[in-house]
Order: C-alpha cells, then sequence, then structure tokens
C-alpha cells in the first residue's frame, strides 16, 4: 500500500512540473508576442543608455549625484543635437536638389566631354563613355530618354525615405526611454549581473562586461567616427563649393556608418575639381578629400581594440553582418553577438576536463 502511495505521489509531482514548465513557456511566448512591436524600441534605448552611461556618470558626479537631472540634461542634450543636424542635413540637401533642379530647367548645366581613355576601360567603360558625351552634347535629351527610369528611382528613393522617417520616430522615442533607464542604471546593472549569474555562475559577470565595452567601443569606433568623417568630408566640399554638398555629406554619413566607405562619393568629386579648378587648386582639394576617406583607417582599430579582449576582426566582421541581417541596430547587436560566442569559445577550449 505504501509502494502504491509513494509512486503515485512521483507520478503527481511529475505532472505538476510538467504544467508549471508549460504554463512557464506560454506565459513566456505571450509576453514576446506582447512585446515584439517595441523589440526595436527596447533595443535602441537599452544600447542608447549603455553607450551614454560613461558620459552620464560623469555629469551625475559633476552635479553632485542627482540621477533624474543628469538624465533629463542628457537626453534633451542628446536629442537637440539630433535634430539639430538632421534639420541642417535636410535644409542643405533641399537646397541642392532645387539648385538642380533650376540649372535644369535653365539649361545652365554644362557637362564638359568625357577624356578619350575612358572608352578603353573595361567592360563599362565604351557604355560609360557613351553615356557621358551623349549628356555633355545634350543633358536635356539623356534626361527625356531616361525620364521613366528617373521617375522609377525618385519613386523608390521616396518610399525609403518614409520608411526611414519612421524608423528616425522609433528612435527619437528610444532616446527618450534611454534617458529612463539611465536613472534606474544602478539597479538594472545589478539587475542584469544577477541575471546573468544565474545563467553562468563562471562567466556571467564577464558576458555582461563584454556586453557593455563592446556597445561603447562600437559606439565610438562606428558611429562617432563615422560623424567625424562626414563632418569633415562636407567641410570640404562646403569650402571647394561642390554641388550638392549638403546630400554629399549625408550620404558620406550612411557610408561610413556601413562600412562601405567614400571612395563611391570621392570619385565623382575628384573628377568634378579637377574640371573645375586649376591644376594646382584641384590636387590641394583632391589631397584633402582622399585623405578625409582614410579616417576610418587609422582612427577604428585603435578605437575599436581599446580595453577589449575580443580580436578586432571578430568585431568588424559582427559589425558587417550585422548590418546586412538586422539593419543599422545590427551594426551593435552582430559585435556583441559574435564576442560573446568569441568568450565562451575560448573558455571551453582553455578548460582542461
Amino acid at each position: 500500500m505504501d509502494e502504491i502511495k509513494y509512486f503515485a505521489s512521483n507520478q503527481d509531482n511529475g505532472i505538476d512540473k510538467l504544467i508549471r514548465i508549460f504554463i512557464i513557456a506560454a506565459a513566456a511566448l505571450w509576453s514576446f508576442e506582447i512585446l515584439k512591436p517595441f523589440l526595436g524600441l527596447l533595443a535602441w534605448g537599452f544600447i542608447l543608455a549603455v553607450a551614454l552611461y560613461p558620459a552620464y556618470c560623469s555629469l551625475n558626479k559633476k552635479l553632485g549625484d542627482r540621477p533624474s537631472l543628469s538624465a533629463y540634461i542628457m537626453t534633451v542634450s542628446m536629442l537637440l543635437l539630433l535634430v539639430g543636424v538632421l534639420s541642417i542635413m535636410t535644409n542643405n540637401m533641399v537646397i541642392s536638389v532645387t539648385e538642380v533642379t533650376k540649372s535644369l530647367r535653365e539649361g545652365t548645366i554644362n557637362i564638359p566631354p568625357p577624356p578619350k581613355s575612358i572608352d578603353s576601360w573595361p567592360v563599362i567603360g565604351p557604355q560609360f563613355y557613351q553615356f557621358w558625351n551623349s549628356a555633355s552634347q545634350n543633358l536635356g535629351e539623356v534626361i527625356n530618354n531616361h525620364s521613366k527610369d528617373i521617375i522609377d528611382l525618385g519613386t523608390l528613393l521616396l518610399t525609403k525615405a518614409a520608411g526611414k522617417s519612421l524608423d528616425f520616430i522609433i528612435f527619437i522615442i528610444a532616446m527618450i526611454f534611454s534617458g529612463y533607464l539611465l536613472i534606474h542604471a544602478k539597479e538594472l546593472i545589478t539587475a542584469s549581473q544577477h541575471f546573468a549569474k544565474r545563467l553562468s555562475p563562471k562567466r556571467g559577470a564577464a558576458i555582461i562586461a563584454i556586453i557593455k565595452e563592446t556597445i561603447q567601443r562600437v559606439s565610438v569606433g562606428v558611429i562617432g567616427i563615422g560623424l567625424v568623417q562626414a563632418f569633415v568630408f562636407g567641410l570640404i566640399l562646403f569650402i571647394a563649393g561642390v554641388p550638392g554638398a549638403g546630400l554629399l555629406t549625408f550620404l558620406a554619413l550612411l557610408l561610413s556608418i556601413s562600412q562601405i566607405g567614400l571612395l563611391v562619393l570621392i570619385i565623382p568629386v575628384v573628377i568634378w575639381l579637377f574640371m573645375t579648378y586649376s591644376i594646382t587648386a584641384a590636387v590641394t582639394y583632391s589631397l584633402f578629400v582622399m585623405l578625409t576617406g582614410l579616417i576610418d583607417n587609422f582612427l577604428k582599430p585603435f578605437v575599436l581594440s581599446r580595453g577589449l579582449t575580443t580580436p578586432m576582426i571578430v568585431i568588424f566582421i559582427g559589425v558587417i553582418g550585422g548590418l546586412l541581417l538586422h539593419g543599422l541596430i545590427g551594426i551593435f547587436i552582430g559585435p556583441v553577438v559574435l564576442s560573446i560566442f568569441y568568450d565562451l569559445l575560448v573558455h571551453w577550449l582553455r578548460t582542461t576536463d
């Protein structure tokens, strides 16, 4: 009789455990579905809070340990800086497009004939030479012949811009949310460390440190350097009087952050400089433009590798792969995931039985 009761008790315990697991899994899945529309916003808020945390700590110390005021000043300052920079760039883009449109209507754009050497370029040379030569002889006819392609391209760009405007609104909300996270930074750090230790008692603290350092290094090494590079590039274009400098600056920022590089912009800018200025002036401006394109090559290795145990090649692959897989936010997600995987892999390989 006692054996039957013992068996029934164990069976009940097994069923109870299965029910608990099912309820917890269902609640977790349901919670995920509820939070799913906000995952991008939450991720950006977390990333911004981690990236801004060193500056927030410094400001909070100067203000005499007033976390709410420090977070408020940080958030408002970042919002004003973001809106101000985008307003200036948008205004310059509108002016550039307006000037180009006006010049096309008045027929004041004069395109010089292409050099004969272009015709001998492999693959694209003859087609590119023919197109350039036609544009130099009759630009209006070339535009009319490709009007459908131009309209399709414009429609595509407007569609992309509409989608990016929604992303921009989400980013602003995420920046405000990051201010809330900064106010409760100490509690959140303690909670995250406790959670990581529950997952991995030996490597939990190291994983939290990797996440923090990787996000902060990528913020400075990718976003920060991209801003500096685009600003210097745009400043040179404005000084040189390059048409559409505002639009080119915005494109330079996108190309720099996406790790494509500025070469695709430098080549046409250098061609325009040599067609417009004397040899001395063109060489001088071109030299500065090309040096600007090399800024990230000098600064990025130093910034990304500083303070990190993860090799720079792992961080770089994470940035590129994350960008291709998840878009702009993947610049942070990619290197964080690869850094954690690299750390766990190295720890596993070094562990002896």
